[in-house]
């Protein structure tokens, strides 16, 4: 450990601490109201949460040993799993706690709140972390508690760094706020553009210059005639234009059913496989990856894997591939989210929660197909209503067949992605640098602590009483009232309800 300033001393919590216990260790009667009964959960924020807590009945709360009713001052510290949370107890509303959160009462000549920052401290932590025994869950027994070792200036000196620490904390708390505005503004910005450039507004000049390019209605009948051409013979649906009640389109854009747009030399729709056809034994560590809803995000391919299949297997599922270009719907969770297969894909299938849409591209592209579900009002709107069930939504081909997607020239579907792709790509590298900056504040919180117990944080003052007679005096009391044993309590006999109440 580094030496320590001028009046400074290292000490352990149990020299400083009139007891060190935790909750009980009995499991309480519970009753919708009553004594609040916090668990790790309502002091993960490191602030007292009794939202939706459990709740004791009074007799037992008040058949506690005192020093397990955790009182105004005390600081709170959990001890098992998400160990190393410290939690300053500020007023004495009544409440306990679990047997996994540890309950320090510092000493009258210990400021709580000092006590209390130095517990979230990273060498605290550190030292939490060598004591923590267990395999499944790592806890800290209340014997490591006690050894842990503080650093303790002057008294007056622990105000003032308490005040420095909360300045800093409260500056970088403000610009963390901050950033977070600036995140959510950009996500609305994003949707914003999305639905511009879906709607036709982002290529509203482009269309004045361009007037000679094919319109939609044309592309589109020359699209279902070929396709009527090449499903003859066949038990295939084809439809052509739609018509109904639908907003008014830009110049040149026109209303269609998916049909015409879909490629004729694959099936233009096809559900992932379902559970006879592919089964849970089958589901291998390496192999050739399956994709499911957790690759898709809007107009976002994720990469990676839980489950792949063996080789003889993804023979057996070859109708089920995935290439390049090719678009994955999710079809239940978070319904209608749209990705494109990118182009270094490899080799892949798809699982039952996808659908895969092989588009023709001399008529729709597939990456404005998978704008019009991300960004287009009449899309969103028909897909929300569509998939509207019982228990949950839920995609089919017979929905997305049933759905008008209004489309503009080939042309323009090229104008408007390289102009959102600049728009995007601004977006995204904001975003980035957004989230450098959110994932830096911890480590900002960590090193204001590790200078605020390090003595670089706060002015120390020479005439100050040193800490170590601080601590003669603190061990001087506990002698006279023989302090020292109730660190180490014992839960009364007469701690069950039962025999409150007998």
């Amino acid at each position: 450990m580094n030496d320590l300033p001028t009046g400074w001393a290292r000490t352990e919590l149990a020299q400083v601490c009139t007891s060190i216990t935790d909750g009980d260790h009995q499991a309480p009667p519970q009753v919708p109201l009553g004594i609040p009964f916090l668990v790790i959960g309502n002091i993960r924020t490191q602030q007292l949460d009794f939202t939706d807590c459990r709740h004791v009945p009074p007799e037992y709360f008040e058949s506690l040993n005192p020093v397990r009713r955790p009182q105004k001052g005390d600081v709170l510290y959990s001890l098992v799993g998400s160990y190393g949370i410290s939690v300053l107890v500020k007023d004495d509303s009544p409440f306990c706690v679990q047997r996994h959160i540890g309950i320090l009462r510092p000493s009258p000549e210990i400021s709580s709140a000092f006590l209390a920052l130095a517990l979230s401290s990273p060498a605290v932590f550190n030292q939490a972390t060598q004591y923590a025994t267990g395999t499944a869950q790592l806890t800290v027994p209340l014997s490591g508690l006690r050894r842990i070792r503080v650093p303790l200036p002057p008294r007056l000196e622990q105000g003032r760094i308490v005040a420095a620490i909360e300045e800093q904390f409260s500056q970088l708390d403000a610009g963390v706020a901050a950033l977070e505005r600036v995140r959510r503004g950009l996500k609305r910005l994003r949707a914003a553009v999305l639905q511009v450039a879906a709607d036709g507004r982002l290529t509203t000049q482009w269309r004045s210059r361009c007037r000679d390019v094919e319109p939609a209605d044309i592309l589109i009948k020359r699209l279902l005639d070929q396709r009527r051409q090449v499903v003859r013979g066949r038990r295939t649906r084809v439809d052509g234009p739609t018509t109904g009640q639908f907003p008014v389109l830009p110049e040149g854009w026109s209303y269609t059913r998916i049909e015409p747009l879909l490629s004729a030399d694959r099936p233009g729709m096809k559900t992932g496989p379902f559970g006879s056809l592919l089964k849970k034994h089958e589901h291998r560590s390496e192999g050739v990856p399956v994709l499911g809803i957790e690759n898709v995000e809007p107009m976002h391919f994720i990469t990676g894997s839980r489950i792949h299949i063996s080789r003889k297997k993804a023979e057996d599922l070859s109708t089920y591939d995935v290439q390049p270009g090719d678009v994955l719907i999710s079809r239940s969770g978070t319904v209608g989210e749209v990705c494109v297969a990118p182009e270094d894909l490899g080799e892949a299938r798809f699982s039952t929660n996808l659908m895969r849409v092989v588009l023709n591209t001399d008529g729709i592209l597939p990456e404005f197909f998978a704008l019009l579900f991300n960004g287009s009002p009449i899309v969103l709107a028909q897909v929300s209503d569509l998939c509207k069930g019982t228990t949950r939504a839920f995609l089919n081909q017979e929905i997305l067949s049933a759905i008008a997607f209004p489309v503009p020239p080939l042309a323009e579907q090229q104008e408007i992605l390289s102009q959102l792709g600049e728009r995007l790509s601004w977006i995204a590298d904001m975003e980035r640098q957004v989230n450098v900056m959110l994932r830096r504040a911890p480590a900002l919180r960590r090193s204001i602590l590790s200078d605020a117990f390090s003595g670089k944080l706060a002015p120390q003052d020479s005439n100050d009483e040193p800490a170590s007679v601080l601590l003669e005096r603190i061990a001087a009391e506990r002698a006279s009232s023989d302090g020292n044993k109730s660190t180490r309590t014992r839960k009364p006999r007469t701690t069950r309800l039962e025999k409150v109440t007998a």
